[in-house]
C-alpha cells in the first residue's frame, strides 16, 4: 500500500484486483467485508448531507427555520460520516496488513 494505491510486484492494481487478493485470506477477507460494509453507511450519511443541504439551499427563501435546521444536520451528518469513513480506513489498512503479514509467511 503506496497512500491510498495499492501495488503487488510493481503492478498497480484497481480495487476489484484489491479485493480478489484479499479475499484470499480469511482475516484479510473478513476486514475487507468491515470495510466494505462501513464505507457503504458513510457514503449513504455524505450523500445525505448532500440532499440535506440542496434541500436547505431551496428552502432558505421560504422557510428559515427548516432551511437552518437542514445546515446543523447535514453538518452534523458529514462528521460523523467523516468518523466513519476513518474507521473504514482503518479497516482496509487492516486487511492489507494481514495479507502482507500471511504473504510474507510463504
Amino acid at each position: 500500500q503506496f497512500g491510498s494505491r495499492y501495488w503487488i510486484n510493481g503492478k498497480q492494481l484497481r480495487f476489484k484486483e484489491l479485493k480478489v487478493e484479499l479475499n484470499k485470506f480469511n482475516d484479510a477477507s473478513a476486514e475487507y467485508h468491515s470495510f466494505h460494509k462501513i464505507s457503504k453507511v458513510s457514503t449513504l450519511l455524505s450523500l445525505g448531507a448532500l440532499i440535506m443541504e440542496g434541500t436547505a439551499i431551496a428552502t432558505s427563501k421560504n422557510n428559515k427555520g427548516l432551511s437552518n435546521g437542514l445546515f446543523i444536520a447535514s453538518g452534523a451528518s458529514l462528521l460523523i460520516s467523516l468518523s466513519i469513513a476513518i474507521s473504514a480506513s482503518n479497516h482496509i489498512q487492516k486487511a492489507v496488513w494481514r495479507y502482507n503479514k500471511h504473504v510474507m509467511a510463504f
